[in-house]
């Protein structure tokens, strides 16, 4: 590797006047071309905005950005863009209404007609084995669909240094591995990679060199094999907030707390929905048989549609949800709440042509831990301000947050905004709880703190449905899982024993493609 860095930032500061929060204090940080660097770091460390001055996106109040030893100072993403910096968000937004090819063909130069033009990006993507639809639409197109464009349209305007900012937070196992493939063949070609991530052993694996950020300040650069405990010790000032870092990536089960059999929390009924823009289901019946359950699947293989029908956001053409035995199914989660139930979309949800979020950025965190305490406002729980003020702290306290309680919502970072959502819900009396991605950019210290709450609740007797597109995710916490496939309940699997599981969820994630032919008898017997 040569001396020379293509990329060397010095001295970045960054504090954001609407919340007072300084992000960047004095940071700094260097880039190698043909090199995958990994950036690390707790939520608020930094990460996101140390890359988003890198592209543009950011200005930062000190520091000097210098590429290829020549100082630059970026007004907006275009400046960097034109000296080859570009970079990809976990879950980009695209226009509607282009083509893929059409939208990564925008601002550059015209091909002359639009054959020509479909004609070049498709050899790009051969030379880069980026698998695309071209002709799809991009409000038609999956997450990770939605990135191989992004990445596409960066290729097309001749980028070399390629920020990847938690871009397999929530991809499938056969998605990452596509991405990993790619960021491997970037770096061949000479180019450079930065990819932030929780997933430190996924992005440990493939990088070069890892920079390491705490509380804005640059806590280390190590090398890609440094021993994964130092890391952990460089991202958290006080070790001793990890209950035990010796287990922090080691699989832990649960012990079984089988349910009461004349007590049924959650029993879904041939559930069959039929909704223009989702995904069918097709006679889903299930109930919990243990505390802690997953569901997973493949994109559009119906997890979304499920997801949105249990909380009663969407129509059913038959079939029933019951919450301690109600049936809430089409109701609204105002009826889920009233009997008994929860639901949390970590992101924004689409369902009857609405966005759906848990959360209003505009609000403050104070009035957002607030939304549903309307169940206690008849028990004379507002009368008393300082009730509210405490319900407040120990939310906070909790979920790990020293904000001022009157800052904006939106002003938070994704991790912090995740823990306050969660916790939230967890200060509500519930039974059951449906939960979208609860681990979605939460650092490993933060993720660990969220599932040993879920444990704790579920020993309480407490029911938790939680949707992931991790199955990493789902073997350390659940207790069983259920796998959609084409619609269809393809496998309900008991995670008493590890031995095989992955495997197993994964066939079933494909069980009903016409090319795997497993049967549910097969998926349940490979030993």
């Amino acid at each position: 590797m040569i001396d020379k860095y293509f990329i060397e930032l010095k001295g970045i500061s960054k504090t954001f006047l609407s919340n007072g929060a300084n992000a960047l204090d004095f940071a700094d940080f260097n880039l190698y071309r043909s090199e995958i660097h990994a950036l690390f770091g707790e939520n608020g460390a930094g990460k996101s905005t140390f890359m988003q001055i890198i592209s543009g996106f950011t200005k930062p109040d000190t520091g000097k950005i210098f590429v290829d030893g020549i100082e630059r100072t970026f007004k907006h993403p275009a400046d960097a863009l034109s000296i080859g910096i570009g970079m990809l968000r976990q879950n980009p937004e695209l226009p509607i209404g282009l083509k893929v090819w059409e939208y990564a063909s925008l601002s550059i130069k015209p091909f002359g007609t639009n054959k020509n033009g479909k004609k070049y990006i498709n050899n790009i993507c051969k030379e880069w084995n980026i698998e695309i639809p071209l002709d799809a639409v991009t409000e038609s197109l999956s997450t990770a669909d939605r990135q191989r464009t992004v990445i596409l349209s960066l290729l097309l305007k001749n980028v070399h240094c390629f920020i990847f900012d938690e871009a397999t937070a929530i991809l499938n196992d056969s998605d990452t591995k596509k991405f990993i493939a790619l960021c491997k063949l970037l770096k061949e070609r000479g180019n450079a990679v930065v990819i932030i991530s929780h997933k430190i052993e996924e992005t440990m694996d493939i990088a070069d060199r890892i920079t390491i950020l705490r509380k804005g300040k640059t806590a280390g650069v190590v090398d890609g094999d440094c021993p994964k405990d130092k890391i952990i010790k460089l991202m958290f000032d006080n070790i001793n907030n990890i209950d035990n870092i010796d287990r922090i990536n080691n699989i832990y089960l649960l012990e079984k707390n089988q349910i009461n059999k004349n007590t049924k929390p959650m029993v879904v009924n041939n559930l069959t929905v039929e909704e223009i823009a989702f995904p069918y289901l097709r006679n889903i019946s299930f109930e919990f048989e243990t505390n802690i359950c997953a569901v997973t699947g493949v994109h559009e293989s119906g997890i979304e549609t499920l997801e949105m029908a249990v909380a009663g956001l969407l129509s059913v053409k038959s079939g029933s949800v019951f919450i301690n035995g109600k049936n809430i199914a089409g109701k609204g989660v105002d009826v889920l709440r009233l009997t008994g139930g929860a639901y949390l979309c970590t992101g924004t949800s689409l369902a009857e042509g609405r966005a759906l979020r848990s959360w209003d950025g505009d609000l403050s965190i104070a009035d957002n831990l607030l939304i549903h305490c309307y169940k206690k406002l008849n028990k004379g729980f507002f009368l008393h301000p300082s009730n509210v003020a405490l319900y407040i702290k120990n939310i906070m306290r909790k979920a790990g947050l020293n904000n001022s309680v009157t800052q904006k919502a939106y002003t938070l970072s994704g991790g912090m905004l995740q823990r306050m959502l969660i916790f939230r819900e967890f200060a509500e009396d519930s039974d059951v709880f449906i939960m979208h991605e609860i681990a979605l950019g939460l650092d490993r210290n933060r993720k660990e703190i969220i599932f040993d709450s879920i444990k704790e609740a579920a020993k309480s007797g407490k029911y938790f449905l939680l949707f992931f597109s991790d199955i990493d995710d789902v073997l350390e916490l659940c207790n069983e899982v259920i796998v959609l496939c084409n619609g269809e309940v393809s496998l309900q699997l008991h995670l008493s024993d590890l031995k095989n599981a992955k495997e197993k969820i994964r066939l079933a994630m494909t069980a009903n493609d016409k090319n795997i032919n497993w049967s549910k008898h097969q998926l349940n017997n490979i030993s």
